[in-house]
């Protein structure tokens, strides 16, 4: 078949694609019958990229490599670099099979922890943007835009919208090009019910002969979700309580709702946090059109330029707050990100991808081990054996600086065939997007130890040459089974 993606006895093989700043990765295990069997992770592509037109490209391999049927289609959480190739390049999706969906347990619809997280998030991001439309006129707030394209493309448009339309469009209303509707697009794809996954769920993977995924994340406890940030020593801390004291991101989203308008909250909580949420008394307040009409203020606080300086105005400078909530929606979307660990049946050798994990969900994979049944059998697996016995680290959010823990992560990857994937387009994340840190230059280097040099980087070529340090017959054996080609990276690994 053309362009077939064949697997031998006893391989596996992993292809990275290489469509620029976004996840897509297709897995080939050993099949029950003649054919492999095929998993898709993620299909996405950051919005601004400078080759969207790649993503139907990398969608009709995937179609050639598989024959046209994948046994499982992994979408591990709702961010633009990860989903937005069902939308960009459905017609192709169009022509492929899909047996199976996984999704995050957060994603299921009637599962009230789910419910409240996504209504959660809707309505932090419905109030980010009404404060982006307020400061549409203020280069300040154009990275806070940059953070939200992880939503969807459209989410700077519609300036003129009531807030309750842009609610709509978050929600994924008809035609709207957001995370939300490119999720719909997946399910409508596959056709049957999704499998929800759980933490410390052991999946078999349908159509593989005897490959096992253990779901290692998100988290079901609410507060690993909302751990998103390591210390300087590489440990996690935790954010802000969402709850009824006020704090700065209560007092920004009381702002962002009410701010400016004649609405006022109706419910005693909400009420109380709407007062203190103003930096003084209600005696000592006035509204901008009532100031507006008093010498004092036409005088000293710039409503007449030519009269009095301009940049004694402070009226939006709380808009500023939108870039700690951006940075946390990112974030908090991360943490509930679908990480799986497959683990091959001869060698027990682990493929590992946490999506976009953070810190309060890699943490979470400790908390209990697995118990598995082997031939009537049950033994224990715990997180640090399947880290220890990782091969292949899908490295998580692009090789940002807290998607990867140390102690409790990367440190407990020990094997000496450990191959890193790095799904980042430098230049786009420098230049285009302005994400100077991503890849982590640190954690790079720390990669390069663990792996001898064994990094696939989407924007970056093979080295024919072995790097310092490592021994020609390690660097001979990576390439030949690594292929490099314009639209992927392929990896083989041996099952024995």
């Amino acid at each position: 078949m053309r362009g077939s993606m064949t697997v031998g006895p006893g391989e596996v093989k992993v292809r990275m694609y290489r469509q620029g700043l976004g996840d897509c990765f297709l897995l080939a295990f050993p099949g029950t019958g003649s054919r492999p069997c095929y998993v898709l992770i993620d299909c996405g592509l950051v919005t601004s990229a400078p080759r969207r037109d790649l993503l139907p490209r990398v969608v009709a391999d995937i179609r050639d490599a598989t024959g046209g049927r994948l046994d499982v289609l992994v979408v591990t959480h709702e961010h633009w670099d990860h989903v937005s190739g069902f939308l960009e390049a459905e017609t192709e999706f169009r022509e492929i099979s899909i047996e199976n969906l996984w999704l995050a347990w957060t994603e299921k619809e009637g599962y009230a922890p789910a419910d409240e997280l996504r209504d959660l998030h809707r309505v932090r991001l419905a109030y980010v943007r009404t404060a982006l439309d307020r400061a549409r006129q203020s280069p300040a707030l154009n990275h806070v835009s940059g953070l939200l394209d992880f939503f969807g493309e459209d989410l700077g448009a519609d300036r003129g919208a009531a807030a309750g339309d842009r609610f709509q469009e978050d929600l994924g209303a008809a035609g709207r090009r957001t995370v939300t509707a490119a999720l719909k697009k997946a399910r409508e794809l596959c056709g049957s019910d999704p499998c929800y996954c759980f933490p410390h769920e052991i999946l078999d993977v349908p159509g593989s002969s005897g490959v096992r995924a253990y779901v290692l994340g998100p988290p079901e406890d609410r507060e690993k979700i909302e751990r998103i940030d390591p210390t300087k020593a590489g440990h996690e801390v935790y954010t802000e309580a969402d709850g009824a004291s006020l704090n700065a991101r209560t007092a920004f989203l009381m702002a962002a709702r009410y701010g400016g308008s004649s609405t006022v909250p109706t419910g005693d909580t909400e009420k109380e946090l709407y007062e203190l949420s103003f930096p003084f008394d209600d005696r000592y307040r006035t509204d901008e059109q009532a100031a507006a009409a008093r010498p004092f203020f036409q005088d000293h606080y710039g409503f007449k330029p030519e009269e009095g300086p301009e940049w004694r105005r402070i009226d939006h400078d709380w808009l500023e707050s939108a870039e700690d909530l951006a940075l946390r929606l990112d974030r908090f979307t991360n943490n509930t990100s679908l990480a799986l660990a497959f683990e091959l049946p001869r060698s027990r050798k682990v493929l590992l991808f946490p999506a976009d994990a953070q810190v309060g969900n890699w943490l979470s994979w400790h908390d209990k081990p697995w118990t598995v049944n082997d031939g009537g059998a049950s033994r224990q697996v715990t997180s640090e054996e399947l880290l220890a016995r990782t091969v292949l680290y899908k490295v998580a959010h692009h090789g940002s600086h807290n998607a990867t823990l140390r102690e409790k992560g990367l440190m407990m990857m020990s094997s000496p065939d450990l191959v890193a994937m790095v799904p980042v387009d430098v230049k786009t994340a420098h230049e285009v997007k302005r994400w100077r840190k991503m890849p982590f230059l640190p954690l790079l280097s720390e990669l390069r130890k663990r792996t001898k040099g064994r990094i696939l980087q989407v924007d970056a070529a093979l080295d024919e040459q072995a790097p310092k340090g490592v021994a020609a017959d390690v660097w001979k054996d990576f390439l030949e089974r690594t292929r490099q080609e314009e639209l992927y990276f392929e990896h083989t690994i041996h099952d024995d």
